[in-house]
């Protein structure tokens, strides 16, 4: 043939693909009419079979790496590979296999599959190979093969329904059968364990609930349904909270769960409900589930219903009559005695003594030590008890730190008197609890059948009132009931009535009383001073002041006084006077609630003002009876700006230790010495010695109560640095300070 030149190559090739893809079917494949057309077509004929050869090895190449990719597959997969023929032997395996094996490719090919089934389970081997050749997609059978260096694993085997050739190359024949093999010991294991857990939980005898991290039940076994009523899929998903029986506290729920999530398990004695309503009690033991992250990721309950035995009943019955926490008669029995010693009275004559006996400021205790200190304490205080009445008395608790004595067979008042006076002396001596040793007080309130009152319900409330007589002239004493006590008592209800409108319709005002510079005279500060209004009068602050505390309103109170102040604290500073400062009352029990400090922030930042502007004025008592949350608090508001005063110094602990423990700016010396000192020699030694020591404190003593020239005159005199009292302004309202303060700036 002649040299084609490229661009008739070029065409006569394009020809040729057109022909090969059919797209010229018509065209004929030689041409002899005509020697040129014979040349053409033998040329493009030519080319068909160079492009033909290049599709070929094109394939070929395209084959190659596709089994290359399937071997690297075949060999590296997770999943072992065996490839068998008819009579059962191993002709191809993968490295995958191999490695489960633990052999070389040479003691595995060639070896029947059989060789390498442990003995126990090749009966049931010879039993299921029959069927792969069958069914092969759709066999699995489970049994243990033997590995190197004589261990074994529990292995899965599969039949296969295809399988695209070993990585010889080898296709098999129809007698060929390829089996995938998996490792299943780990997860056979498992389910070997949970299937002896699940025979064991449906068998035991105490009743088991498994919940989920977030306590909704995911299992109970057949223990649970007979002791509660409840099948598994009444509860599933529900929490456990659907059994409580209503007897105990959401104190009792808390410490439960606390010490679960601090220990990881709980265990005690617990009423539970079951499905037909009947209370029952159990021995319950929680136990915390965690996963491998050290997350808690399930619950399980285990309990043993008490009511069945003999003993329990016998406890039941006890607990029915007696305190829990210390034993002692509760109110059922002691209304029981009661009924009897007053029947007895009634039909022999002779009288029958109540005493209702209460602990001082228990609450500050229990708030201030915690509540197993609290119980602690109950339970000596309700041993002290026991021990200083007679044989024949009854001690009772109704409840919290209420107690009740019962005397029977009293002749004389005296002998009650007697019982009561010893009681408040056995108190003298401190009670340990926990690691502290405290002394506690008791005021007690008594009351004589037939004297006053004829039933026992009437004989327990008089008591009451005796009892809260005595707290109200002191606590620490006893009391016996007065006729005019119901009317006090009345009073003291309504007021407490009023006191709780007033402050939920925010009635409380507040007045300002001057702090007075001793050496220029002007007003460095101003004390609030809460101020209530009930109808046409006054109620003075020595009244609703105590009320709030005996209530429970104190903190409200306090937090009030202590919006307005800042409020008018800011206007001050609005109207120029910036210097001001406020002084404001805390109580003990603020500082113990734990928000002070966030009570502080808040109401600052609703009112505008900074904390510069504020004076926290405490007494003595309200810092020691929680000395290191005080501390804390103060230490932190006097970095803000806060300056702290001691208010009523002098009369209550006046201990060196705290004045250096604390962050204090100001001593207030009581009225009580700044009336005496002009006149007299210790009271004027004590008030000289509290400037000195305030002094050399780096503090500023403040002189209240100041009402006669003779007084300012003394404390002028020996270096007080403040006066507050009626000689320079009584209390007066936030607009006479403001006239006030701009008559002596000359504004």
């Amino acid at each position: 043939m002649s040299r084609i030149d490229p661009p008739e190559m070029d065409r006569l090739r394009e020809r040729a693909r057109k022909l090969l893809a059919g797209k010229q079917q018509d065209t004929p494949a030689f041409n002899a009419s005509h020697p040129d057309h014979l040349i053409e077509d033998l040329r493009i004929h030519q080319i068909e079979l160079e492009l033909q050869n290049d599709e070929l090895r094109r394939a070929y190449h395209e084959l190659e790496a596709s089994r290359n990719r399937f071997s690297r597959l075949y060999h590296e997969s997770p999943v072992g590979y065996l490839s068998l023929d008819g009579a059962g032997i191993i002709y191809d395996v993968n490295e995958t296999m191999l490695r489960m094996l633990g052999q070389p490719r040479i003691r595995v090919e060639r070896k029947p599959l059989s060789s390498f089934v442990e003995k126990g389970d090749r009966e049931r081997f010879f039993a299921e190979y029959p069927l792969f050749h069958r069914d092969p997609g759709s066999k699995k059978v489970e049994l243990r093969l033997l590995a190197g260096k004589g261990g074994s694993f529990m292995a899965r085997l599969e039949g296969l329904k295809s399988f695209p050739g070993t990585a010889a190359g080898d296709d098999g024949d129809k007698g060929d059968l390829r089996v995938s093999v998996s490792d299943i010991t780990e997860r056979h294991a498992a389910e070997t364990q949970w299937r002896l857990a699940d025979t064991v939980l449906q068998h035991t005898p105490q009743g088991v609930v498994i919940t989920d991290k977030d306590q909704r039940i995911l299992h109970a076994n057949p223990a649970f349904t007979k002791t509660t009523g409840y099948a598994l899929d009444e509860v599933r998903g529900q929490r456990p909270s659907m059994f409580k029986s209503g007897r105990h506290d959401g104190e009792f729920y808390r410490r439960m769960w606390q010490e679960l999530s601090s220990s990881g398990s709980w265990s005690g004695e617990i009423w539970n409900r079951r499905k037909n309503g009947e209370i029952f009690p159990e021995w319950l033991v929680i136990n915390a589930i965690y996963d491998r992250f050290g997350l808690v990721s399930h619950y399980a309950a285990i309990f043993s219903d008490l009511s069945a035995h003999d003993s329990f009943r016998k406890r039941v019955q006890h607990l029915a009559f007696h305190d829990a926490l210390t034993n002692l008669p509760n109110r059922e029995l002691f209304h029981d005695r009661l009924s009897n010693a007053l029947a007895r009275a009634r039909r022999e004559g002779g009288k029958v003594g109540v005493m209702f006996v209460d602990l001082d400021r228990f609450k500050a205790i229990n708030d201030t030590l915690g509540h197993a200190s609290g119980d602690d304490l109950l339970r000596q205080v309700s041993a002290r008890l026991q021990e200083n009445v007679r044989e024949t008395d009854t001690v009772a608790r109704l409840g919290g730190d209420e107690f009740v004595v019962l005397l029977p067979k009293l002749v004389r008042v005296a002998e009650a008197a007697r019982v009561a006076e010893k009681l408040c002396a056995a108190f003298n001596v401190p009670i340990r609890a926990g690691d502290k040793e405290l002394f506690v007080t008791v005021s007690i309130g008594a009351c004589l059948y037939p004297d006053d009152g004829q039933e026992g319900e009437l004989l327990l409330k008089h008591a009451d009132l005796a009892m809260y007589q005595a707290k109200s002239e002191g606590r620490n004493c006893f009391r016996f009931y007065r006729e005019d006590l119901r009317a006090v008592n009345k009073s003291h209800l309504s007021l407490e009535t009023h006191l709780r409108l007033a402050l939920n319709n925010d009635e409380l005002f507040v007045e300002y009383q001057p702090f007075f510079d001793a050496r220029g005279g002007g007003i460095t500060g101003v004390e609030a001073l809460a101020r209530w209004r009930l109808g046409e009068r006054m109620v003075a602050p020595g009244v609703f002041i105590p009320l709030a505390e005996n209530a429970g309103l104190i903190e409200r109170l306090g937090e009030r006084i202590l919006c307005k102040a800042l409020r008018q604290a800011a206007q001050w500073r609005a109207q120029g006077f910036a210097d001001l400062r406020v002084a404001v009352n805390v109580s003990a029990r603020q500082i113990r609630n734990g928000r002070f400090y966030a009570d502080i922030q808040r109401a600052l930042d609703e009112a505008g003002a900074k904390p510069c502007h504020l004076i926290i004025e405490l007494t003595e008592s309200a810092l020691m009876a929680e000395p290191k949350a005080a501390a804390q608090m103060m230490e932190t508001l006097a970095a803000e700006g806060v300056d702290f005063a001691i208010d009523d110094f002098g009369i209550g602990y006046s201990s060196m230790s705290y004045l250096k423990q604390f962050r204090l700016n100001h001593l207030k010396i009581d009225r009580a010495f700044v009336a005496d000192a002009a006149h007299d020699q210790r009271s004027a030694a004590i008030s000289k010695a509290i400037i000195a020591l305030a002094h050399g404190l780096g503090l500023r003593a403040i002189a209240e109560g100041v009402e006669t020239a003779q007084q300012h005159e003394f404390f002028s005199g020996i270096g007080c640095d403040l006066f507050q009292g009626f000689f320079f302004s009584r209390p007066v309202s936030a607009e006479q300070i403001t006239a006030l303060l701009r008559s002596r700036s000359g504004g």
